[in-house]
């Protein structure tokens, strides 16, 4: 009998130690699977896919950076150059002394799958619009872009609309100082005026969007959003938000304008 009471408790010592092991390797497992995760998985599974993303990708080591974290979307700036066949040249600031071209940055991510990329075109005007969007139909036909462009101008001239006209999604960005201005000073009456002549020009330039800083999303639902058409959607941009932070979907679950079904995007610091 002692005999077989010591055989089962070394069966039952060894059944519990078994157990304890393949727990804990499944634990394991779950944790490692989770830091499998890319920071664009956990905004996707958030539901916020291809809607937050990230602000001025402008060389190759950003753009490694973004597709590392999983990105699919992001946005860009760029500049018209009258005088280089290339015409696009990506860069911010044209104090910049770097050289990308557009052309070359389109061919360097062309072997992935691209969703959304946002160009905020620095100076178009009605001189070099005819050949800027000759240049987008000309890399359109070699990079397949029309569906996952937004091209952002701050021009005020009617010719904008060679843009939409040509199929591109074009938007139309909104200026923060004097949306701002008017705020601060409470001047209802320039506010409704504003709206107006920016609910003119919307359809002037036929956009199909507007983008603006976060900090305009009051005068956009107060104001712009009785006076245009509902199938205008937003892009926007606030950089109090980081991709890196770890509490980024709850920062941006407490944001006031992130249940607007019209806002399409949101870009925020890479960093």
């Amino acid at each position: 009998m002692l005999n077989n009471f010591k055989q089962f408790s070394i069966f039952l010592s060894a059944t519990v130690l078994l157990l304890a092991v393949s727990c804990k390797s499944k634990i394991d497992t779950l944790d490692n699977s989770n830091t499998d995760l890319t920071i664009a998985d956990n905004i996707i599974s958030a539901g916020y896919e291809n809607i937050i993303i990230p602000h001025r990708v402008l060389n190759i080591n950003t753009i490694d950076m973004v597709l590392e974290m999983g990105f699919s979307a992001w946005e860009l700036d760029l500049y018209i150059v009258n005088s280089d066949s290339n015409y696009f040249i990506v860069k911010h600031d044209l104090s910049d002394t770097s050289v990308l071209y557009f052309d070359d940055y389109l061919n360097y991510i062309s072997d992935y799958e691209i969703d959304k990329l946002w160009l905020d075109v620095k100076n178009i005007n009605p001189e070099n619009i005819s050949v800027a969007v000759d240049r987008l139909d000309y890399l359109d036909s070699k990079y397949d872009l029309k569906k996952v462009l937004i091209v952002e101008s701050s021009t005020l001239d009617s010719s904008l609309s060679l843009v939409s006209e040509h199929g591109y999604h074009s938007s139309y960005y909104l200026s923060y100082k004097i949306i701002n201005k008017l705020i601060a000073d409470e001047n209802i009456t320039e506010m409704e005026s504003y709206s107006l002549k920016i609910s003119e020009q919307i359809v002037l330039q036929k956009v199909k969007a507007v983008s603006f800083d976060v900090s305009c999303y009051t005068f956009v639902t107060n104001y712009l959003i009785p006076k245009i058409d509902s199938n205008i959607v937003f892009h926007t941009w606030d950089l109090s938000l980081s991709l890196v932070d770890s509490n980024l979907i709850n920062n941006i679950e407490n944001k006031n304008y992130i249940d607007c079904k019209r806002i399409k995007t949101v870009l925020v610091k890479k960093e």
